[in-house]
């Protein structure tokens, strides 16, 4: 099995529809597990040092996203598959980027989360950007111009997916790590 990252004493093993979490002393275990897991592309950004609150969105948000198929000439949008991200649907007042400044908004956050599957399928000539616009200010988390900011019913991210078959996004964010690995769907 390909391990993609090595994190805190566990190792991240995608495969088929998921990305398993497995303690490094396991490792012997699993490595008898066959699998034709497929892998096209990663990425991960870190958020140790965000607020409380702003860790609670991204993780949230991972969780919307995380398993998400799309089929050979499908488009994502990140929008259209986390929804509204307001106080009613659960998320909490974090720094946002509005009008070239940081204010509190709902959702805070959820932008490192597109930008870190933007990241990720950059370089990938068989996923094409369909919409992708930056932040009006610099983000400490993926290097310049690798951002991805996305506002619902305003502002989406959203990319095709080019190859002949249906690929798989998996976002799992946990103890500071957003981690995007992107695989063919078994």
């Amino acid at each position: 099995l390909p391990i993609y990252e090595i994190i805190y004493g566990y190792a991240y093993v995608p495969s088929g529809r998921n990305i398993y979490k497995i303690p490094l002393e396991c490792f012997e275990e699993i490595t008898d597990v066959g699998d034709d897991y497929t892998f096209l592309a990663a990425y991960r950004s870190v958020y140790y040092s965000s607020s409380e609150n702003r860790k609670f969105n991204i993780e949230k948000v991972s969780k919307l996203i995380d398993g998400t198929v799309i089929n050979p000439e499908e488009t994502f949008s990140f929008n259209k598959i986390t929804g509204p991200r307001g106080e009613k649907e659960g998320y909490k007042l974090a720094k946002v980027i509005a009008k070239g400044k940081y204010v509190d908004g709902y959702g805070g956050g959820v932008c490192q989360v597109a930008s870190t599957i933007y990241s990720a399928i950059l370089n990938n000539y068989n996923i094409q950007i369909e919409k992708r616009y930056a932040h009006a200010l610099e983000v400490n988390y993926v290097p310049i111009d690798m951002d991805a900011t996305v506002n619902y019913n305003n502002i989406d991210f959203s990319f095709t997916n080019y190859y002949e078959f249906p690929i798989r996004v998996n976002v799992i964010s946990e103890n500071g790590i957003c981690l995007v690995v992107i695989s063919k769907a078994n």
